[in-house]
């Protein structure tokens, strides 16, 4: 991690633990955070804020699925996208490390 330009945090929850972790191992590294449950979504922005790390994090409040669109979580309507849409869009020219913990939707 100490070495890693670009980290995909898929999963980050409301602690957002490894995100901090990332930014605090490596002050350069650049973090995309993606957390499709709004209220974990906004705890995270508020610990990401806390640990001075925004200038490193990309916060996503999306899903990353198989495909384009949009799924429900927990009831709610959440925008998804895929991983290879996500790079494009965001210009990444590489994923160093990707952390995915999405409590069993894994396959999708």
């Amino acid at each position: 991690m100490t070495k890693a330009k670009y980290f995909i945090d898929v999963g980050a929850a409301s602690d957002a633990y490894y995100t901090i972790r990332a930014c605090k191992l490596n002050p350069s590294i650049k973090i995309i955070a993606i957390e499709p449950l709004l209220i974990e979504y906004k705890y995270m922005l508020r610990n990401i804020a806390l640990n001075s790390c925004t200038h490193n994090v990309i916060p996503l409040n999306i899903a990353l699925s198989s495909t384009e669109g949009t799924i429900t979580v927990s009831g709610q309507e959440i925008p998804c996208t895929t991983i290879d849409t996500l790079v494009q869009k965001l210009r990444l020219p590489c994923i160093d490390v990707v952390k995915i913990d999405v409590e069993g939707a894994e396959p999708k």
